[in-house]
């Protein structure tokens, strides 16, 4: 009985001993933890959109499109009919090899039903995706530059998310006949409503897809309104690391940037002698060149333009009757006058900054020649196609520039339009606006130019800006820029555009303000 005794405890302490071991091992499956923790459900969560950007007509600018997760049970999975429309291959693979059911980009053709859920998500930038520079991009989940690092605490708080909930057993695998339950929250539309106007930025898109390196501004000529801005070149808002290393410096924004100006400056020396009292006939004899303190400036007809008034002046762009007109407005007048109309001060444009730019001081431009430099755009003056283009608003608008704006305001939702207060300020006279308007009509208007429109009218000037640096051949890089409005009679739209590397300004540029002016033209506002 005794022996029996033994033989039945030493039984009973093998199968304690083997329970303990099973125990131990149940207790330290991850999977059992996993499923014990979450107490019998799991669940999947996924933002489906954040804040908005919109243009002026509250069309959205991101967002405009949806793409689709799919919540795969690697348990239930059914390879023959899933991996063909799987995006994510990675994620696929990734998620497969563990037990939880997970989240994964598919096609629009993947077969959604009850046991095979699917999440709506906004793809925040399109293909095609308008206005790249203004709009920016993200990185890590915050806003990097534009809009998007601009006002990114908004973006990145006005929020949609989904989630779905399913039961689970006591391994985490899903309970066959038990469908996932979806929650959503209602789509958060808030956001910041630009100036911008889609379809007028399209138009600005197509008509600089020529330039290799260049930008384009388009403004409401009353209100300062950027009605479109493109930079040139783009990077790959999908692919940023693909940029990263590009030699064209796809992440600037020429459009805020400064550049040599040119001959278009010579609309502000204009002004400023117009201002001044000088005649529009004050007339000077072009020689082809001229000479100042020793130093020879050319004109770019070297044979000489002969006797030449302001406007015939502007016409044949004479580098010499500028300089010339330039000696007879005081340094301190002309310095003051520039800055007046902007230049040399960085634009605020709603929360992004455009570039200042450089204007020479008084003591600059004591000396001779650096003041002749000046007064046909040239020498230590820089600024931005931004800064150009308020001026040629004021020129089209009776001396009234307004000031420059890209954002009009934060909107809660689609139905909260936001309205702003348009500030501007008068920089010269109604007489001297008419005065310039008409010259750079017939400026425009030239046999020569590239640049007339054919469904509508207006005005505009040419440069081709000296850089100082130079191709392997010894050939000079020059900036070319065409500044302009249309239509002539009632100006609503100005534009300025600028190619590096170009041509002339006629070439490469007013081709480009032909092919916008008509387009906007035709859209029938």
């Amino acid at each position: 009985m005794r022996r029996r005794i033994y033989i039945f405890a030493a039984v009973l302490m093998l199968l304690y001993a083997a329970a303990s071991m099973h125990l131990i091992k149940i207790i330290n499956d991850s999977r059992v933890i996993t499923a014990a923790s979450q107490s019998g459900t799991y669940t999947v969560k996924k933002i489906t959109n954040y804040g908005y950007i919109y243009d002026r007509n509250m069309r959205p600018l991101v967002n405009r499109s949806d793409i689709s997760y799919a919540l795969i049970d690697p348990g239930s999975c059914d390879l023959t009919k899933t991996f063909s429309h799987i995006l994510d291959k990675e994620r696929f693979r990734s998620g497969m090899s563990g037990y939880i059911p997970f989240l994964c980009r598919v096609d629009n053709t993947y077969p959604e039903d009850e046991s095979n859920p699917v999440i709506k998500v906004k793809q925040r930038y399109s293909d095609d995706q308008p206005a790249l520079h203004v709009i920016g991009y993200t990185s890590g989940g915050k806003g990097v530059c534009g809009i998007e690092g601009a006002y990114d605490d908004l973006l990145r708080t006005s929020t949609s998310e989904e989630s779905m909930t399913f039961s689970v057993n006591a391994l985490g695998d899903t309970l066959d006949g038990i469908a996932a339950r979806t929650v959503k929250t209602e789509e958060n539309t808030a956001g910041v409503v630009t100036t911008l106007d889609t379809d007028i930025q399209r138009i600005c898109e197509r008509a600089m897809s020529g330039i290799q390196c260049g930008a384009a501004v388009i403004m409401d000529v009353a209100s300062g309104d950027i009605l479109a801005s493109v930079s040139r070149p783009c990077y790959d808002i999908n692919y940023i690391e693909a940029s990263l290393n590009d030699s064209t410096a796809p992440f600037v924004n020429r459009a805020f940037s400064a550049y040599s100006t040119g001959s278009v400056f010579k609309l502000v020396i204009a002004a400023a002698a117009l201002e001044g009292g000088i005649s529009e006939d004050y007339t000077y004899n072009c020689r082809g060149y001229t000479d100042i303190c020793g130093k020879r400036f050319n004109c770019h007809l070297w044979s000489g333009h002969g006797k030449l008034d302001m406007r015939q002046a502007m016409i044949e762009s004479c580098n010499p009757y500028f300089i010339s007109l330039g000696r007879n407005i005081p340094n301190d007048r002309l310095i003051a006058f520039i800055k007046c109309c902007g230049f040399g001060e960085s634009s605020d444009l709603g929360g992004l900054i455009s570039s200042d730019g450089n204007v020479p001081d008084i003591s600059d431009i004591a000396i001779p020649a650096e003041k002749a430099n000046l007064c046909f755009g040239q020498g230590m003056l820089t600024a931005t196609p931004v800064q150009v283009c308020s001026f040629i608003c004021a020129a089209a608008n009776g001396g009234e520039m307004p000031q420059p704006c890209l954002v009009t305001g934060i909107t809660s939702g689609m139905n909260d339009i936001p309205k702003r207060k348009t500030n501007s300020k008068t920089i010269f006279s109604v007489k001297t606006s008419e005065k310039l308007r008409s010259f750079m009509h017939d400026t425009l208007m030239k046999e020569s130019s590239l640049g007339i429109p054919s469904h509508t009218t207006g005005g505009g000037k040419t440069s081709t800006a000296q850089t100082g640096t130079f191709h392997e051949n010894g050939s000079e890089k020059l900036d070319c820029w065409f500044a302009g409005f249309f239509p002539f009679e009632r100006p609503r739209y100005a534009v300025v555009i600028i190619a590096e590397d170009g041509v002339s300004g006629n070439v490469s540029c007013a081709p480009i303000f032909r092919e916008i002016a008509d387009n906007v033209t035709l859209l029938g506002r």
